[in-house]
């Protein structure tokens, strides 16, 4: 017995360690390059992204509405950068988070979340995004810039009045194209999207 019980507190200390070791440091950062293609994999929560002062990729989090726990929120998050290309990974509670992510003023964007509120501040390029559930608000900034918008929702509004179009309803979908050079599509299953001109977030 005394063995069995030393070999269960061996495997309880194993355990905590991985799992201290499995949490990420917040915030999370790395430098980049104005005009890149980031990728980013985002588990359920909030995200608020604006443009960085600099060309760095910043990643941080919180658990609203939380005080009970001191310390951050057990967050696996990784930023990985090969030349003009960039990863950012989050894996995290499913509750009450929110992420803030800065990216550099120029860059394409491509989104996959599974749910949460997604806004996005205006941010120069592509924007490819992609969300089962939640709202999305995007700072579109001059509509002038765009070739191509493409919108899809299997529930909820569309809303793009910089675009010329509002639809509600169930599978709805909006195309517009521009003499510009961006291009911007969301893929929504339920939820509400909104394009603006500006905002601050």
């Amino acid at each position: 017995m005394p063995t069995l019980k030393l070999s269960l507190v061996a495997l309880a200390l194993c355990c905590f360690c991985i799992g201290a070791k499995a949490q990420s440091a917040n915030p999370q950062e790395a430098g980049f390059v104005a005009g890149g293609d980031i990728n980013l994999h985002l588990s359920a929560g909030d995200y608020d992204f604006s443009a960085s002062p600099d060309n760095t990729i910043r990643l941080s989090w919180r658990r609203d509405g939380d005080h009970s726990r001191g310390g951050s929120p057990a967050v696996r998050a990784r930023i990985n950068v090969n030349g003009r290309k960039a990863i950012v990974v989050t894996d995290g509670p499913t509750n009450n988070m929110h992420y803030t992510v800065e990216v550099p003023k120029s860059a394409n964007l491509t989104v996959r979340l599974s749910a949460g509120d997604l806004r996005i501040a205006e941010i120069e390029g592509d924007k490819e995004i992609h969300l089962h559930a939640g709202d999305v608000r995007v700072a579109v900034g001059d509509p002038r810039q765009y070739k191509d918008v493409d919108l899809s929702v299997k529930a909820g509004d569309l809303n793009a009045p910089a675009f010329g179009g509002s639809k509600d309803g169930l599978f709805r979908s909006f195309h517009w194209s521009g003499q510009g050079t961006y291009r911007l599509q969301v893929d929504l299953g339920a939820g509400d999207v909104n394009l603006v001109i500006a905002d601050s977030i």
